[in-house]
């Protein structure tokens, strides 16, 4: 019998039990304790808990709270070291853990193992920042309060989450008083429609200077029903109109449009591009003068929904419990759910709509409270007037209103192009991935099946760095495939020369062809079987999402569906983009910038040749092709040329060159060594850049946007180098497109050009045939203006207008003589 490694251990019971283990540390009868997943590698080389670069994390958000480390209880769900840990260990660490944890009042669990282990559940996003309970503390008098939060060890590799850790141990440590559910602002509902008018004349008589507004809905869709709408002032109360008035078109479209259309209030939503486009469908001129969401993003640039989240911020700022109903959360996932499979006619009102009601309206008294609060923030931060203001603001305008115009979807030809060449491609792989394998039943999708071929049949080993990652170890994702295909890995087992041949052979054959066919796969289901339907109800119209804040970079994004990401024509992939046309008496108009990222560097660097070569108007991707290939490069070389010029920048590397783009590493090695050494002002300026960015931890661009760097440990130093430095041409770039896209609304004839899209550096519209010419140049010459008029730089910028009947089919207008 195995004696136990720490006491009420089950170690016999343990797949573990033969891994070095490290103990418990600190005080029994701590107060506080601190419990993560596993001993990392630092910790089962010396034996001691938290004693490696995470521990110099955890001890110092310990004594920014005031609380020495030597004071509290430092564990482990299992004390010995695993790259994974079986949930047989777990289950029999768990009467250890139990009894390590039998004095704590308040524990910090680090890691979604902790937190499922200690609070039940299941991820951190969600449920951190509030009190949770310990489940095994039934035994005790008072409750035992759980904090859940991220293990320290994370900001090692990605210090994006260092600003939620800091909040969760304040909140476990230093807590400050919170708000009890009683004491949250009063919410008055009203279900009937006589009731509903007296009530907002009174609001529209009361001469509000900001009115805070926040709907609920079944569903972002035209046809969604409108279920309530929460109002409110100053925020110590709201009132909520339910479904009866809500669903009055003449109470919609004459009281309810007076009241939030008044020239002289100032319109506060959370996230209110979503609310707004509800209500213009309902006919109701609705606009979004602040927006909580935009400044939550201004002050803090990550995408994570969960950061920005309504009920996040105001349980972090305004100290607020808990109020979504657990029956609200249901209904919402239901509609998601529906949403996205595109059967939103069946979204019906929630059977309890008193719960959804009083959510609505403390979500309208919240905003209210959260507004003056975010905009001295961003004031203080510099952030309000530009981007918050200047940007964001304006864009939300022009994204309500391309979201509205919708792209048409050729529905047949998409069934067509399914049929008839994407499922046969994808037989037809199948076929040869099963020959390869050796099983007729193999699946391909099965990420099971493909991980005990490579680790398990294969006995494969890759690239250290990728194996290293947690979570990697039994991964087979893209970046394995990139291994496997291009030949870096070896075997775990000694093979004679022949066997060894063939099953090298054999593994690169399989992740080639499973490279490609995953690829082809994710078409099919997000682009073609998933939109087909959506597409069907709606008479091909399809009515995408686009989000302000969906990068770090200040690039936007889009959801249900995701057009941002339907790249152009690659070979062995269908032609997505073809399936968008134009409809009748129209055509599909793209206006491109050309190189903006490169010119803005150029400017920002003041390289003297990249100015030189842009300010000649000449062709960089040419003259780099001549210089390195020769004067009679093919059309490949400079499609290489191309790919290198922009990779190279952002200090991609050769090998990155030879996986990405098949570009021989020596020759990618040689362009980037010519690169360098040709705009030496490009280095320089990044130099500088890099210097500011360990200096001060944040790098702003030229439109005011930042990027913060809350923690730079030796892990994360390079990568957040690299991401500094690329955010500023990145956001500088993809804020011109914004700008210019903003600028052309008022520029254009609505009626003849409507503008549906932008993706990065590109514009997207549909324009009536006799007036293509005529838009064309307009639209070029407001994205030259741009960066004149709104920077002041006197850097030529160039956009290429491409006309046709599809998005994937489109020749370059010729302007200069039309």
């Amino acid at each position: 019998m195995i004696k136990p490694k720490a006491p009420h251990a089950l170690c016999e019971q343990c797949p573990l039990k033969d891994q070095p283990c490290v103990p418990t540390e600190g005080p029994q009868r701590a107060k506080v304790a601190f419990v993560a997943r596993s001993p990392g590698y630092h910790e089962a080389r010396t034996g001691k808990v938290f004693s490696g670069p995470s521990g110099k994390v955890l001890e110092f958000l310990l004594k920014q709270n005031g609380v020495d480390r030597n004071d509290v209880l430092l564990t482990n769900v299992v004390l010995c070291h695993a790259q994974e840990v079986p949930l047989e260990a777990i289950a029999a660490c768990a009467p250890r853990l139990r009894a390590d944890l039998s004095n704590a009042d308040t524990i910090i669990a680090g890691g979604s193992e902790a937190a499922h282990e200690i609070a039940g559940v299941s991820h951190i996003s969600g449920n951190r920042g509030y009190v949770h309970s310990y489940q095994d503390s039934d035994s005790r008098s008072e409750p035992v309060r759980v904090i859940v939060t991220n293990n320290p060890a994370i900001v090692l590799r990605d210090a994006t989450s260092f600003p939620d850790l800091v909040k969760d141990f304040k909140l476990a440590l230093n807590p400050t008083p919170r708000v009890r559910k009683e004491d949250l602002p009063r919410v008055q509902i009203t279900n009937t429609i006589g009731e509903a008018e007296r009530w907002l004349r009174n609001i529209i008589e009361s001469n509000y200077a900001t009115l805070s507004v926040d709907i609920e809905t079944t569903g972002l869709r035209k046809q969604a029903r409108l279920v309530s709408i929460g109002l409110a002032g100053s925020g110590d109360k709201a009132v909520v109109f339910g479904a009866t008035p809500c669903a009055d078109s003449s109470f919609v479209r004459s009281i309810l449009r007076t009241a939030l259309s008044q020239r002289n209030v100032s319109y506060i939503y959370h996230n209110g591009k979503f609310d707004v486009r509800n209500l213009r469908y309902r006919g109701i001129p609705a606009r979004v003068d602040q927006d909580t969401l935009l400044l939550s993003y201004a002050l803090d640039e990550r995408s994570d929904e969960a950061v920005h989240n309504l009920e996040y911020l105001v349980k972090d700022i305004l100290g607020w419990p808990r109020y979504e109903p657990s029956e609200v959360v249901a209904w919402k996932n239901k509609l998601r759910t529906l949403e996205k499979a595109g059967r939103y006619e069946e979204a019906d009102a929630l059977a309890t709509p008193d719960a959804l009601y009083e959510y609505n309206g403390l979500d309208a008294a919240g905003t209210a409270q959260l507004y003056p609060i975010l905009k001295e923030r961003a004031i203080a931060d510099e952030v309000y007037e530009r981007p918050y203001l200047e940007t964001l603001i304006p864009t939300t305008e022009s994204f309500i209103r391309a979201e509205l115009n919708g792209m048409y979807y050729d529905v047949s030809a998409a069934a067509d192009l399914l049929e008839f060449e994407v499922l046969p491609k994808l037989d037809e792989m199948r076929e040869q991935l099963r020959f390869l394998v050796g099983d007729a039943k193999y699946n391909p999708n099965s990420s099971t099946q493909n991980s005990k071929l490579v680790y398990d049949d294969w006995k494969t080993a890759y690239d250290s760095n990728i194996a290293g990652r947690p979570g990697k170890q039994r991964s087979v994702d893209e970046s394995v495939y990139v291994e496997l295909k291009t030949g870096r890995f070896t075997f775990r087992e000694a093979l004679t020369e022949p066997v060894l041949t063939e099953r090298r052979q054999r593994v690169q054959d399989w992740a080639e062809i499973l490279f490609d066919y995953k690829k082809l796969e994710k078409q099919r289901s997000t682009y073609l079987q998933g939109m087909i339907p959506i597409a069907e109800k709606l008479d091909g119209w399809i009515n995408t999402s686009i989000i302000v804040h969906g990068a770090v970079t200040g690039r936007v994004s889009s959801r249900n569906p995701n057009l941002q990401n339907i790249t152009r024509t690659k070979p062995g992939l269908p032609n997505i983009r073809k399936l968008f046309t134009a409809p009748p008496g129209t055509l599909v108009l793209q206006a491109d910038y050309s190189q903006a990222e490169l010119r803005c560097i150029a400017y920002l660097s003041q390289d003297p040749e990249l100015m030189r070569i842009y300010k000649e108007g000449l062709d960089l991707h040419n003259i780099a092709a001549a210089r390195f290939y020769g004067e009679d490069f093919t059309k490949e070389q400079r499609s290489n040329t191309k790919n290198m010029q922009f990779g190279v920048a952002y200090e991609q590397s050769a090998k990155t060159f030879q996986e990405k783009h098949n570009i021989p590493e020596r020759e990618a090695t040689e362009f980037i060594k010519w690169w360098w050494q040709t705009f030496r002002g490009v280095r320089n300026w990044k130099s500088e850049v890099n210097q500011q960015i360990l200096r001060t931890g944040v790098v702003t661009s030229p439109f005011g946007y930042k990027r913060r760097f809350y923690l730079i440990t030796n892990e994360n130093k390079a990568e957040t180098l690299r991401e500094g430095f690329n955010f500023i041409p990145q956001n500088t770039a993809s804020t011109l497109t914004l700008h210019a896209f903003n600028r052309l609304f008022t520029e254009l004839d609505a009626e003849r050009c409507k503008l549906v899209l932008t993706v990065h550096d590109e514009i997207l519209a549909y324009v009536i045939e006799n007036y293509v010419h005529e838009a064309g140049r307009i639209i070029q010459e407001v994205m030259a203006a741009i960066p004149k008029d709104t920077l002041g730089w006197e850097l030529p910028f160039v956009a290429e207008v491409s006309v046709g009947r599809s998005w994937g089919e489109l020749e370059v207008l010729s302007l200069s003589t039309a």
